[in-house]
């Protein structure tokens, strides 16, 4: 790309029920300092106001409506629509901050890149953090090669690679963008957080269902460890990645009382033969405790421990936030 091309951008919403948000949301992609975009939004059967607002932004944005299909159906209806060579996605529930695009654009004129990769933001700061120079295999499989609207997408990419999985109901930016880097698609890093979750709808699946959560990244986290390993490219980084993270998909699995806790947990420990060790090196108490008593004490200490942290720690009584609040361990336990 040289530097005096001025490429569109689509910034494509899906919306369903999202009536107190989606206006936001809109006026977010509106309100972007890199100007050559376009707005649509499709609207996924909403049986609230959603429609309403979408139509009180008039021709400056083009949107349809249509029966209620699923998230990915109407982003691959989204991306059926655009005509831009690169892809804003944008959940109707969050915003993008004025420079989102700007940067991104500005940062691969200056090479070729089919995914520009960002951390994002939610209400607690920055999160999916990462670095240039790091492994884009292995931060994938650890959750951390950024998200949906945190991203900006190459459209040729994208269809070249199916577009979104319709029966996917969880992790699906993560699907997606496995199959990209097996389709050798190339990621470019930006440092700066441009884009919130806000995570204000209560009725995303990501949030709410921790069974689906964990199955859905599971399955995705396994599928990159099996293309590594055919292709003889599972680096020992990759392997102790793969092997944490389905040690954590277990541990939610067994916090919520599904008995596919144990099979998640067989397949970490297959990827990982030394989980024990790695375990050591990230949550030190924690990987102690494993090697010593297993999976199940492990898991009880952990959670009586949470709940003395709870109950002498937090004057108001108010789950701990993040990471330990979904069951795993703060660093350095």
């Amino acid at each position: 790309m040289t530097a005096d091309r001025v490429p569109l951008v689509s910034i494509l919403i899906p919306c369903y029920n999202a009536e107190k948000w989606v206006g936001e949301a809109i006026q977010s992609a509106l309100d972007q300092t890199y100007r050559n975009i376009e707005v649509i939004v499709v609207d996924d059967g909403s049986s609230d106001g959603s429609l309403e607002v979408i139509k009180s932004f008039g021709d400056r944005i083009r949107w349809e409506t249509g029966p209620n299909r699923g998230a990915n159906a109407a982003r691959n209806r989204l991306l059926e629509l655009s005509r831009g060579e690169w892809l804003q996605y944008l959940d109707a529930d969050d915003i993008l901050l004025p420079a989102k695009v700007q940067r991104q654009i500005d940062a691969v004129q200056q090479g070729s890149a089919d995914l520009v990769v960002s951390p994002g933001l939610n209400e607690h700061g920055c999160i999916t953090q990462w670095g240039p120079g790091e492994d884009p295999w292995e931060r994938l499989i650890s959750a951390r090669l950024g998200n949906t609207i945190a991203n900006l997408w190459r459209s040729a990419a994208v269809r070249q690679c199916g577009g979104w999985k319709k029966d996917q109901p969880c992790a699906q930016e993560a699907e997606l963008m496995v199959r990209m880097l097996k389709a050798g698609c190339q990621v470019h890093y930006v440092a700066e957080a441009l884009a919130v979750a806000r995570g204000v709808n209560p009725k995303s699946v990501w949030r709410s269902n921790r069974y689906r959560r964990s199955v859905y990244r599971s399955r995705y986290v396994l599928d990159a460890i099996r293309f590594l390993a055919q292709g003889g490219m599972l680096t020992p980084a990759r392997r102790k990645a793969g092997g944490m993270a389905l040690y954590k998909c277990a541990q939610d699995l067994w916090g919520i009382g599904h008995p596919y806790w144990k099979e998640v947990l067989m397949d970490a420990r297959s990827v990982d033969n030394d989980l024990a060790r790695s375990l050591r090196s990230v949550w030190f108490r924690h990987g102690v405790l494993y090697s010593l008593f297993g999976f199940r004490v492990t898991q009880l200490i952990s959670r009586l421990n949470l709940w003395l942290r709870r109950r002498y720690s937090s004057p108001s009584g108010q789950e701990t936030q993040g990471a330990t609040a979904a069951g795993v361990p703060s660093a350095g336990e």
